[in-house]
């Protein structure tokens, strides 16, 4: 993968709500999950080139995505799509992604650890030694965002990352940017399974020091 010029959008709150010129600028842009840009383009700008998703339930997102109810924005620019799934192989279902984006079919791949059967060709994954080190850190798996980090910074470009949407550098705050939803408290020791919210800020904290990622909207 050519080396370009990306910044990752995350959907914690974002701290400048005038980044979105400055976002459409890179060469690459990364976001997650169900995103949303309409209505927030000053803010986080329009443009995708990369968007990386969880991968369960796929059946159920292919329907609503056909249906065009699951995102409330377009697809500006799309180039590639990576589903992060555990061991699994490329099916049906994830083949017919290229057909509803119109993205080309090499342009798809899955991100996992396993294999599970999935072409190397088409299988994108980070140094393990690495990971087992961020997954001792964080006590769980890490969330799409930190694993897209860590994606970028192996495979997209040199440090440090632009980040947005990441959240501030000294306190936890529990919502996304376009809507009130909100994270369980991971303080509270009835969540179960909850993503350990406050150690990722933490890494994304060591990881600014070091020179590796920068908050763009501070």
């Amino acid at each position: 993968m050519d080396k370009k010029p990306t910044i990752i959008v995350g959907s914690g709150p974002i701290l400048n709500p005038n980044l979105g010129d400055f976002v459409d600028s890179f060469a690459r842009v990364m976001r997650f999950n169900k995103f949303v840009t309409e209505g927030w383009e000053g803010a986080v700008g329009s443009k995708i080139t990369d968007w990386f998703f969880i991968g369960g339930n796929m059946q159920r997102k292919l329907s609503k995505w056909k249906a065009g109810d699951l995102l409330a924005n377009s697809m500006n620019g799309l180039e590639r799509v990576l589903i992060r799934v555990e061991n699994k192989v490329i099916d049906p279902c994830h083949l017919e992604l290229y057909r509803i984006f119109g993205i080309p079919s090499e342009n798809l791949f899955i991100v996992n650890r396993g294999g599970g059967g999935v072409p190397e060709d088409r299988r994108l994954w980070v140094d393990e030694e690495f990971f087992k080190y961020i997954i001792g850190r964080l006590g769980a798996y890490p969330t799409t965002g930190i694993l897209g980090i860590l994606l970028v910074l192996e495979h997209y470009c040199d440090p440090p990352v632009p980040l947005v949407g990441f959240g501030p550098s000294d306190k936890f705050v529990n919502c996304h940017y376009y809507n009130d939803w909100k994270h369980d408290d991971p303080r509270d020791p009835s969540v179960k399974k909850a993503h350990p919210w406050h150690k990722e800020r933490e890494l994304i904290n060591e990881w600014e020091r070091e020179g590796l990622v920068e908050r763009c909207d501070t």
